[in-house]
């Protein structure tokens, strides 16, 4: 009884180290329909990149799958001035501040893929797409009513104040935590019942 007890502690030590490393949690990446932009605006704000993990909680980065094709327009961080890589990884605060300046002589949607990335560095394996609808502006139409209707042109912040979460603990590893207190339980009153 009492090698049993020592090799289920040890599995249950194992386990506990292994398990963080091995929790595959479910990625989700949301896919976004931007409002229409007028390809004369010059860089606009787009809607923020979102996804969620299967626990509920929010994404904290993003990588960025593909960009817009170069002829409809070009994706810069919140600066207005930084181009986005394909391949770059951003903190949320970043991905929330992302802009886009469509080709003058762009009309049409501008897409690309970007994909949720978990505390684990884990990437979501199924991207998810941002579409940006670009028009041109009727001759008819005021710019006035027009600079309203579509995206801003909002001051970028000064610096990206990034928050770094610390993990929430998986069900797993709650789980390998309770069988350790119910064996260490166990093999207590085990050893209490021999001596």
């Amino acid at each position: 009884m009492k090698i049993f007890i020592k090799i289920v502690l040890l599995l249950s030590l194992l386990s506990l180290l292994h398990a963080e490393s091995t929790v595959n949690y479910d990625l989700s990446t949301d896919d976004i329909e931007n409002p229409s932009v007028l390809n004369t605006l010059g860089p606009v704000d787009i809607l923020d990149l979102s996804g969620y993990y299967s626990v509920g909680r929010d994404i904290e980065r993003f990588k960025i799958v593909s960009l817009p094709d170069p002829s409809s327009g070009i994706l810069y961080l919140e600066d207005g001035e930084t181009e986005v890589q394909v391949g770059q990884v951003l903190e949320d605060c970043d991905a929330d501040g992302l802009r886009f300046d469509p080709n003058p002589d762009f009309v049409g949607n501008a897409t690309f893929q970007y994909a949720s990335v978990n505390s684990n560095g884990e990437v979501d394996s199924t991207p998810a797409t941002v579409t940006i609808p670009v028009y041109a502006k009727e001759s008819s139409e005021s710019d006035e009513n027009v600079s309203e209707t579509v995206g801003t042109t909002s001051t970028p912040n000064e610096e990206c104040l990034c928050e770094d979460y610390d993990s929430a603990p998986s069900l797993s590893l709650w789980g390998v935590l309770l069988m350790m207190i119910i064996t260490l339980t166990i093999a207590k009153e085990e050893f209490n019942r021999e001596f």
